[in-house]
């Protein structure tokens, strides 16, 4: 795929008039999926796609089409060149438009070792006899670019994201695994947890009043918030206009010390460029020590605000969030609970009041009462309203010593090459509000 993005671009710019400037970007796949149901295989399918951008630029003005590709790729993209070319005229010149003036080449292949009928064979047997559904979604993903003022940036990496859960007497429990490369030793790990929470569910809800309860969010419960606060806690735009949700770090509230977080691209799944050729750091410290440090700059960014980019995207979204680990082992996680709730994963999150960084949403799947160190029950579902410098903050008093990858599951316009790595949350109090 990346070489037939190249002899595209190699072609389509001997179509380009001498005054114009021409950026492509591709965002592409080669995916299995394994759809499963009842305990068994119910869908399989591979799916190979590719999607060009075509940026055309002339005196300050630009243009974007996206093109999808398949057959006649240049016949397709030489018409598509034309529109915006009849189109620029009438577009205003973008005050912020910000283009690389050095040429920086990269290429990282990484296939991988992945093989989806091993790892389904693997997953088959761990769920035998039971009514689990999942879905297994392995494979390269893409990422290219070229301009033609001469820079080539290509970047493959292989991953995998395999997630399950199971519907029993009226509760259901969910876990997944996910890597670069496959580990049997990671699923059998959390196979053994699937089943631990099987068994713990069987036993009878624990009625739950609404309050503060010392918490226990584990590692998808504290990626699902995360989730949440990336959307304007993180970018530059934010920071300098003072919307964002995490808007009270700045003026001097942090959040708690132990929290380091980096976009850490080098050990994520997104590329290490944007979509205009800027090469993005292997990684950037955004908090440390709850104290906010550098933040995503895209190139509209750097330009309004006359700073240093380093390669975010225009959202100035994280792509590879990564948040440091702490000294809580996590078999030791119960005992240092001692009396609280065990909360598995969070769902339906929004914000509740975002100028204070006040999230709301529902617990979900195996969550329960723990009391001096032992589960005693599932819970029932519950919503809570908090914040996240409570949550990270004040509240927060330990971290697992494990960061865990959770990449973003999104699949609409392909696959998604978000992710987050984050360790699970010891917290003194998460408030519920029904």
């Amino acid at each position: 795929m990346l070489d037939r993005f190249q002899r595209l671009a190699d072609a389509l710019f001997t179509h380009l008039e001498p005054d114009e400037r021409l950026l492509l970007g591709l965002h592409g796949e080669r995916s299995d999926f394994v759809r499963y149901n009842r305990g068994g295989v119910r869908q399989v399918g591979n799916v190979e796609s590719a999607t060009l951008e075509l940026r055309l630029v002339v005196d300050g003005r630009h243009a974007t089409h996206d093109l999808l590709l398949g057959h006649d790729d240049l016949a397709r993209a030489t018409t598509a060149l034309k529109s915006l070319r009849a189109l620029l005229p009438s577009v205003p010149q973008d005050p912020h438009l910000h283009l690389p003036t050095e040429r920086v080449d990269s290429e990282r292949r990484e296939s991988g070792d992945l093989d989806a009928h091993a790892i389904s064979a693997s997953f088959l047997e761990g769920v035998r006899g039971l009514d689990a559904v999942g879905l297994l979604t392995c494979g390269p993903v893409f990422h290219a670019f070229a301009d033609s003022t001469g820079q080539r940036n290509l970047f493959e990496r292989s991953s995998f994201h395999l997630d399950w859960s199971i519907f029993e007497g009226g509760r259901a429990t969910k876990l997944g695994a996910a890597g670069l490369a496959w580990d049997p030793a990671l699923l059998d790990a959390q196979m053994a947890r699937f089943h631990a929470n099987r068994e713990l569910l069987a036993a009878p809800e624990i009625p739950l009043e609404p309050g503060t309860w010392r918490a226990y969010l584990a590692p998808a419960a504290v990626s699902a918030l995360l989730g949440v606060l990336s959307y304007s806690g993180f970018g530059k735009r934010a920071w300098e206009r003072g919307y964002g949700c995490l808007a009270r770090a700045l003026d001097g509230e942090p959040l708690s010390p132990l929290l380091t977080i980096d976009e850490r691209t080098h050990d994520g799944l997104g590329a290490p460029f944007d979509a205009l050729g800027f090469t993005r750091p292997d990684s950037v410290r955004l908090f440390e020590g709850g104290r906010p440090v550098e933040p995503l700059v895209s190139a509209r960014s750097a330009r309004e605000f006359d700073v240093p980019g380093n390669g975010a995207s225009d959202w100035e979204h994280p792509q590879s969030l990564y948040v440091h680990g702490g000294d809580l082992p996590e078999d030791e996680v119960l005992e240092a609970l001692g009396d609280g709730l065990w909360v598995s994963d969070l769902h339906y999150l929004n914000f509740s009041d975002h100028g204070a960084g006040s999230v709301t949403g529902l617990t979900r799947f195996a969550c329960f009462r723990v009391e001096g160190g032992r589960i005693m029950g599932p819970i029932p579902v519950m919503r809570f309203d908090d914040s996240a410098f409570s949550l990270l903050g004040t509240s927060l008093e330990r971290l697992t010593d494990t960061p865990r990858l959770h990449p973003e599951t999104r699949s609409y316009d392909g696959r998604s090459s978000r992710s987050v790595r984050c360790p699970g949350a010891l917290v003194g109090g998460l408030r519920l509000t029904l």
